[in-house]
């Protein structure tokens, strides 16, 4: 594909989370509602030789991704399935109860940015799990922000570690990633 012009990507538009159960097969998409932030870095493992004194070769290979979500809701759905707790609804109160014997599993996310003229970028880390804190941020005259740190693992053969699909018009979210529209 050739690009003839730039094409500009602003704002987060959507994120979506999904149990992971298998490669390309998830469980119920969650929506992350009020999304504000989804930072994905690429983390590279890079080795150089040295020699007579002079570089001789180097290495560099993508070895996994982290990522960061922020959001200002704070839906128990979302924290349940980030944390493998116990959801429970009672009569004038919903909580979830995590506990020493909960096990962490593993997630999809995909985050949306649209395009300033056409079309939209989806960001697409199949395998994740927590990886860092959980942060419920408050404080005066503002909302109560969680924030969650990840980490994605390669899936394998159909999505890798992660995926990074431009469509030439604006496309619904789901997981795993739309085909073309």
């Amino acid at each position: 594909m050739v690009q003839m012009s730039p094409i500009y990507r602003y704002g987060l538009r959507d994120l979506k989370i999904a149990p992971w159960t298998s490669e390309n097969s998830y469980g119920t998409t969650l929506d992350i509602d009020a999304a504000q932030a989804f930072t994905v870095t690429l983390i590279t493992q890079t080795a150089v030789l040295e020699g007579d004194d002079i570089e001789k070769d180097s290495f560099a290979k993508i070895k996994s991704v982290e990522a960061t979500m922020r959001n200002g809701d704070v839906s128990l759905d979302v924290l349940d399935l980030l944390t493998g707790g116990t959801l429970y609804a009672g009569v004038g109160y919903d909580d979830v109860l995590i506990s020493a014997d909960d096990n962490i599993g593993y997630f999809g996310v995909v985050g949306k940015v649209v395009g300033t003229q056409a079309g939209c970028t989806m960001i697409f880390i199949p395998k994740a799990k927590i990886f860092g804190n959980i942060n419920y941020q408050a404080q005066g005259n503002s909302y109560l922000i969680p924030e969650v740190q990840i980490k994605g693992v390669n899936e394998g053969a159909i999505n890798g570690m992660v995926r990074i699909r431009h469509y030439d018009v604006d496309t619904a979210v789901t997981i795993p990633l739309p085909a073309a529209s």
